[in-house]
């Protein structure tokens, strides 16, 4: 029996190895594909598809829109980041910090609030992130931070003084 295991067939020998490099091949073949389909580093994210197919409407709710209003918007799932934050944290930085740096390499979509205190965007459907703010001529700045999920063809978010992130007044 151990003489017959010495000396295997050389037929089967050489389809193992056309199997095998068929196998490789195919490994090579699936990396490539995959690889090709990744965003190229250092290019610009696509934030604002001409063809979003989901409305956004932004209410400013019983706030004087005469301020300086900013509404910037970034595709980004907030939840995560958090998680992201937690694992991958320093000791010593804020999750304030991380936010801004991990901001810094994306370009954002920001919306203009007309007279009435209401604006619009077209956005494509995912996790977004909202920033906002209100500056009055008093000095008074409001901000909201909201995490969004487009998920329906329209959506409306109010921002009012009772849903403000933060209220901060410069003396």
């Amino acid at each position: 029996m151990t003489a017959l295991m010495a000396d295997p067939n050389p037929l089967l020998k050489i389809v193992q190895l056309i199997l095998a490099l068929l196998l490789l091949a195919a490994v090579v073949i699936a990396g490539r594909s995959i690889y090709q389909r990744l965003p190229k580093p250092g290019a610009p994210l696509s934030v604002s598809e001409p063809a979003g197919n989901f409305e956004l409407n932004i209410v400013l709710r019983d706030l004087t829109a005469g301020g300086e209003t900013q509404i910037e918007l970034y595709p980004l799932e907030y939840a995560a980041l958090q998680r992201e934050y937690t694992v991958n944290g320093r000791p010593g930085r804020s999750f304030e910090e991380y936010l801004k740096q991990r901001l810094r390499g994306l370009s954002p979509i920001k919306l203009q609030i007309d007279a009435t205190g209401r604006g619009k965007a077209r956005l494509s459907s995912g996790a977004w992130w909202m920033r906002a703010t209100l500056a009055h001529a008093n000095g008074e700045v409001m901000e909201w931070r909201l995490p969004l999920t487009i998920s329906q063809p329209i959506h409306t978010i109010e921002l009012s003084d009772q849903n403000a992130y933060e209220r901060t007044k410069k003396f």
